[in-house]
């Protein structure tokens, strides 16, 4: 059955709660933000192996990467009814996974405290006070990154 629901709306979550296994098939993906969003709604998936499933999907124990092909997909299909046992379990894993490696907040506050310290690592080399400005800086990371590119652009 197809089902259409706006990005995060009531409906859509509804959808996932509902569900026991979302399936995308598909045959061009570069990302995958549907798959993130299914496994971190506790749902284990079924995709095509394609664009950065990979990096989204730990094969057999999130859910599977299959060829995109009907072949596949009905012994994917085949294999996740022979083992409805084993969903949720795999579901839970999945929202482990998109916990640990695709959290917005998390993401990008390792982003930035990476440019920072590589920022830091440039400065430091150039001059002490300008280090000793930046590190003395202890609001919110967006401050400090703001602070540091102004004092590095400065240093050009």
């Amino acid at each position: 059955r197809v089902h259409r629901a706006e990005p995060n709306s009531p409906e859509l979550r509804e959808l996932y709660e509902r569900a026991d296994l979302f399936v995308m098939p598909t045959r061009a993906e570069c990302f995958g933000q549907v798959a993130v969003e299914a496994l971190a709604s506790g749902l284990p998936v079924i995709v095509g192996k394609v664009g950065g499933t990979g990096d989204i999907v730990d094969d057999g124990a999130t859910g599977w990467r299959i060829q995109p092909d009907a072949p596949s997909l009905h012994a994917a299909l085949e294999h996740a009814l022979s083992a409805r046992e084993c969903l949720p379990l795999m579901g839970a894993r999945g929202r482990a996974v998109a916990e640990e490696r695709f959290d917005g907040h998390r993401n990008d506050t390792l982003l930035i405290n990476l440019m920072i310290e590589l920022v830091e690592q440039n400065i430091s080399s150039r001059s002490t006070n300008l280090t000793n400005e930046v590190l003395q800086m202890t609001s919110s990371s967006q401050k400090r990154l703001r602070c540091i590119m102004h004092t590095a652009a400065a240093c050009r």
